[in-house]
């Protein structure tokens, strides 16, 4: 699987599904995936928009403790 296949499967578990235990690693495996991108553009693209997915899934899970620690 590509990067484009692998940040795809994250970002469906995290914003569909909203499984994170199962969007995180899938998203790293993108990020280790990008290295492998043929062109210096799609590596670009592609980097960028995994570090947003990378982003948003630690500010969920930062919200996600944050409300626990409040119960």
């Amino acid at each position: 699987m590509d990067a484009d296949a692998r940040r795809i499967l994250a970002a469906y578990y995290f914003y569909v599904r909203n499984d994170i235990v199962t969007a995180e690693p899938c998203a790293f495996k993108a990020e280790e995936a990008a290295h492998n991108c043929k062109t210096r553009a799609e590596r670009l693209i592609e980097d960028k928009l995994i570090k947003k997915l990378i982003a948003d899934i630690h500010e969920k899970k930062k919200y996600l403790e944050l409300s626990r620690a409040a119960l």
